[in-house]
């Protein structure tokens, strides 16, 4: 597995194998969500409470 960062060294995605798939976050930086880069789909979806 690789994983891939921007420029500011925040995790953006990873490669399972030959699958990409990319992070999507909220505002306050919690990963909300886990998308197929290849069709868009979301194949893992994520909810917080107030800590956390």
């Amino acid at each position: 597995m690789r994983f891939f960062y921007d420029s500011t060294g925040k995790r953006v995605g990873f490669a399972n194998g030959t699958m990409l798939f990319y992070y999507l976050y909220n505002v306050q930086g919690d990963v909300i969500a886990i998308v197929r880069a290849a069709t868009g789909q979301v194949v893992a979806k994520y909810s917080y409470d107030a800590w956390g």
